[in-house]
């Protein structure tokens, strides 16, 4: 696998930037209170695991709102309601995927592998 997986990857999916390498941030995309400090200790403490990591990648196909509207607010709301995976990160060939929780129940594991199957239906790979 090339370096850049994760820049490949991330080409298929809308409204996802990458930061090779990762940096850490005051903000960032769909992450709030305990999730950033989570992120930001992660990146304290293991500086180097990822080489790049894009985050708030959308999966999934998202819901297509009925009615009479106009595209842009159609499309908004499928953009909308597609599954978000909080942090996807390139660590040697292998693609993570992060689901920041502060106080995590076994959910999340179903959560994952879901994020994976739609990861790649959509990847194609």
């Amino acid at each position: 696998m090339e370096s850049n997986l994760l820049q490949q990857i991330i080409a298929k999916f809308t409204h996802t930037r990458l930061d090779s390498p990762p940096i850490k941030l005051r903000n960032y995309p769909h992450l709030v209170g305990g999730d950033i400090l989570l992120w930001n200790n992660f990146l304290t403490n293991y500086p180097n695991f990822f080489s790049a990591v894009s985050y708030d990648v959308r999966v999934g196909e998202g819901i297509d709102p009925t009615g009479d509207m106009p595209e842009s607010i159609r499309q908004m709301g499928i953009e909308l309601t597609k599954k978000r995976i909080d942090v996807l990160g390139q660590h040697d060939n292998e693609i993570w995927i992060v689901e920041l929780k502060w106080n995590p129940l076994i959910d999340v594991i179903g959560q994952l592998e879901s994020y994976k199957i739609l990861l790649l239906k959509g990847y194609g790979k």
